[in-house]
């Protein structure tokens, strides 16, 4: 299959960018990938830090995170229609659209792929796309805008949206704000114009700042905070509340504020037996794995080294077998077996690529 991986290609203030683009690493069959090469897809684009695939696999759409410095309206959201021809991959570009916002940090579709929605970070804002037959973009058909601060003066002076997850059904995009210590909830339905203020939504405790959430089949969503390395659970509700049923922390119970404070939590994924989660803590540099009881509560049950460091995006291979893990600042992705028992981690492989950020794979098969 393709590992494809979402980079930084500039120097920014968190990150020594050094990459060309959106890379891609083939992964054989065999589980071998000691002598797999990086490979550049897309070189005329600004730090991809995010990027996703649709849901039908086709197209690919990648955030070009970058500030006033590039483009004085926003970064840009640009979609990609993926070529396969046998085991080679190809990106070509369907079109880009601006994000109406700086640092877009995050990119996601709906369940079956119709629209795409984009976090600006710096913008304090999101839009969401309704996708053409095309697999492109059309203009915004959502431009919603946050409000809020954290008593964290460095991180959260304002609202900063830091990624998108549409609910099942798709009426509802839930937003976990870094900046104002908040989930907002904003129906997407019934509005009379396409410029939206978030009103609704629910605090996180103040100084976590909430940057990513997953959706599990039982209808609890896990969110990532990213300030004070918590995990924190909610329960979903039908009309797009949310009500707070667990927080945790995802560090050692023996370590001081001030080890914390040096710490910052990145990303998180649900093993597909929907037992166990894996989530990246940068400085720490470890994953830790969570055991999901029955009633949908999490336990932390260890801590393994990332294999490099600045741990970032996670990949749950097909099957979850393997994950993979983007090791930011030590220019590399580590492989690691899962133990199918007690879904702990055994590291494996590794393989190169620049100031790798996010993971996606495409399965040849």
């Amino acid at each position: 299959g393709t590992l494809f991986v979402g980079t930084y290609t500039r120097k920014e203030a968190h990150v020594d960018g050094k990459s060309k683009g959106i890379s891609s690493i083939t992964l054989s069959a065999k589980g071998d990938h000691s002598n797999a090469k990086e490979k550049y897809l897309v070189e005329d684009i600004a730090n991809p830090s995010y990027i996703c695939l649709s849901p039908n696999r086709k197209y690919m759409y990648a955030v070009a995170e970058v500030g006033p410095e590039i483009d004085i309206e926003g970064g840009r959201v640009n979609a990609y229609h993926v070529e396969r021809n046998g085991e080679e991959v190809k990106l070509k570009l369907v079109n880009s659209e601006s994000t109406l916002g700086h640092s877009p940090c995050h990119v996601t579709t709906n369940t079956n792929g119709t629209m795409v929605a984009v976090a600006n970070y710096a913008g304090s804002n999101v839009c969401v796309y309704p996708v053409r037959e095309d697999g492109g973009l059309d203009s915004p058909s959502h431009i919603i805008r946050f409000d809020g601060t954290g008593p964290n003066k460095a991180r959260q002076e304002k609202a900063h949206p830091h990624s998108c997850n549409f609910s099942t059904d798709g009426k509802y995009l839930y937003v976990p704000d870094l900046g104002a210590d908040r989930i907002w909830s904003v129906p997407l339905e019934h509005h009379e114009s396409k410029y939206i203020e978030a009103k609704s939504g629910l605090s996180a405790l103040g100084g976590s700042g909430p940057r990513l959430m997953v959706i599990h089949p039982n209808g609890l969503a896990y969110v990532l905070n990213e300030l004070s390395c918590t995990l924190a659970v909610y329960k979903l509700l039908p009309k797009g509340e949310l009500t707070e049923v667990q927080e945790i922390s995802a560090l050692p119970a023996t370590m001081t504020d001030e080890q914390k404070a040096n710490y910052l939590a990145a990303d998180l994924h649900l093993h597909p037996n929907n037992k166990w989660l894996y989530y990246s803590i940068r400085g720490f540099d470890k994953i830790a794995v969570f055991h999901i009881d029955e009633d949908g509560r999490a336990t932390l049950t260890t801590h393994v080294p990332a294999g490099g460091e600045c741990p970032r995006g996670i990949l749950i291979m097909p099957g979850g077998q393997q994950i993979v893990v983007a090791s930011q600042n030590s220019d590399k992705v580590i492989g690691f077996n899962v133990c199918q028992e007690n879904g702990t981690l055994s590291k494996e492989w590794e393989a190169h690529a620049m100031t790798p950020v996010c993971l996606q794979f495409l399965s040849h098969e």
